[in-house]
């Protein structure tokens, strides 16, 4: 069951499922398949793969329920990034389930019960907004599913169970609907 789908330049279809992430050819013939395996580091943290999207012609970011891959398409590795209770600074769940890349190139990544985390490659650490019930301009919900960018750059934020919210980045605040 595919979860994810997105082309890379050469026509190559990349599918991220709960069996972890196929590569295509444009005639749907299987080309690799990348998925876990216990005893290497450089795999997949888990198969269950929820989004997929390229950061760049040879960067393909994975969105799976045990943490952030980043796969290499040019040699095949993947590094893995998950929660660190040691940092502030490092995603707030390890089930990451969305991914959006705007236009100014900063990451969102929705998780699961663990709010928007935020990336922006020019600070190399993970910013968070967290749900706060009782925050009438926070994040309505934990379980962040979805994001879409305006043209004037705001995002939208889809939750399961907290409804959509548009995130204005100049006044760092969210209006709900």
């Amino acid at each position: 069951r595919s979860k994810s789908i997105v082309e890379d330049r050469e026509g190559n279809i990349w599918a991220g499922t709960f069996s972890g992430v196929f590569q295509l050819n444009a005639n749907g013939q299987l080309i690799r398949h990348f998925k876990y395996e216990p005893d290497n580091k450089h795999s997949l943290s888990t198969d269950m793969v929820f989004a997929v999207t390229w950061e760049n012609a040879h960067r393909l970011w994975i969105c799976t329920d045990a943490g952030l891959n980043m796969l290499d398409t040019r040699t095949g590795n993947i590094t893995r990034y998950g929660p660190d209770a040691r940092t502030q600074f490092s995603l707030s769940n390890k089930s990451v389930r969305s991914i959006l890349f705007d236009n100014e190139g900063i990451c969102w990544l929705g998780t699961y019960k663990g709010g928007v985390n935020k990336y922006d490659k020019n600070l190399a650490i993970f910013g968070l907004k967290r749900s706060d019930v009782n925050d009438p301009y926070g994040l309505s919900g934990p379980f962040v599913t979805s994001f879409a960018e305006t043209e004037s750059g705001e995002l939208f934020v889809g939750t399961d169970g907290g409804g959509l919210n548009l995130y204005n980045r100049k006044t760092n605040l969210f209006r709900k609907f």
